[in-house]
């Protein structure tokens, strides 16, 4: 509406009527409201407090330069990315969580419900019981009769972890430690970097200056590993330095994307550069979520069959044996 020469205000009534959420409907009609009484579109997105620091800065570059209908279709062009990257990664995970919640699930169904059921005839036999049906009868006792505490524990670890990483030191220890993980670690960086080389990219298409484009997009990121070392970045390139040989010396950038971003600065064509890293790493972590599933499928199948299987062999082993018994 803005490239077809419609005011703000009137940009702002015509999505009003066209929102079918009150949630959103809510959220125009306090944009507008704001406009009208004379503030910039910017202002009143940082005063609704649902927009990052990247939507609000990007559109304050282009009511600053006259160019906010393009810098909106850039924004709108990284938030479809973005969900893209976030759908992609959605996809690598929800297997293995789902086979893993499944697998816990059946395991507690057959020792809770199932297991005590035959539980007296085990009782009634003499001699001693298989360790893995002592195990058994243990584990469904405890979640019998202490399944409160259980839940207490969960709670408890739950509140704990909420607190801890509102903390500034747990929560750097946390997205470095996400880095690191093995095969999931790679996705992350990829997923990060993608997102961060686009924010600089649309940024600097903006019009914004390339140390406060570094700066907003370490924090565009979501992570705190990646704000650090931008911000060292944002800081070389205050004092003259290359951008690109500065992320070559930090662990969580690939190497070959600090090439290309030093090529960038070089040749004068670093937006090209970004946009070039952001695809790659897009497909690399494309190919890292395949091979994800692929490596994780088998090995969650086996340790669902060992779990599930210890379970039956702890109920089967004693009815084998109440059997040897009634032959004899």
């Amino acid at each position: 509406m803005a490239r077809a020469g419609i005011s703000i205000d009137g940009a702002i009534k015509m999505m009003e009527k066209n929102a079918l959420r009150q949630e959103v409907k809510n959220l125009i009609i306090g944009l507008r409201l704001a406009v009208e009484q004379g503030k910039p579109l910017a202002r009143a997105m940082k005063d609704a407090g649902v927009f990052g620091d990247l939507a609000v800065n990007v559109v304050h570059i282009g009511e600053s330069s006259g160019s906010l209908a393009q810098n909106l279709d850039y924004l709108s062009g990284e938030m479809q990315k973005r969900r893209e990257l976030k759908r992609s990664v959605a996809a690598a995970l929800i297997y293995p969580v789902f086979i893993l919640i499944a697998t816990v699930g059946i395991v507690i169904f057959l020792s809770v419900y199932i297991f005590p059921k035959i539980l007296p005839v085990f009782s009634s036999l003499r001699g001693d019981l298989p360790w893995s049906t002592n195990f058994l009868i243990f584990f469904a006792a405890l979640m019998r009769d202490y399944w409160w505490l259980a839940g207490i524990i969960f709670l408890a670890a739950v509140l704990v972890w909420h607190l801890l990483i509102r903390t500034a030191k747990a929560k750097i220890f946390f997205d470095y430690w996400l880095l690191r993980l093995p095969v999931l670690g790679a996705i992350f960086k990829n997923y990060h970097m993608a997102n961060s080389c686009r924010a600089l990219c649309l940024l600097l298409r903006g019009g914004a200056g390339i140390v406060a484009s570094l700066e907003l997009a370490g924090k565009s990121s979501g992570n705190l590993a990646y704000c650090r070392a931008f911000g060292k970045s944002a800081l070389a390139a205050r004092s003259g330095g290359s951008i690109g040989e500065n992320m070559a010396e930090e662990k969580i950038f690939p190497s070959l994307a600090a090439q290309i971003i030093c090529a960038g600065e070089a040749s004068g064509s670093l937006e090209d550069s970004l946009v070039c890293v952001a695809r790659m790493c897009e497909d690399e972590m494309n190919g890292a979520a395949k091979n994800l599933s692929a490596a994780v499928e088998p090995v969650l199948m086996v340790f669902a069959g060992l779990l599930v299987g210890f379970v039956a062999t702890a109920i089967i082993t004693p009815i084998y044996g109440i059997t040897q018994l009634l032959q004899k």
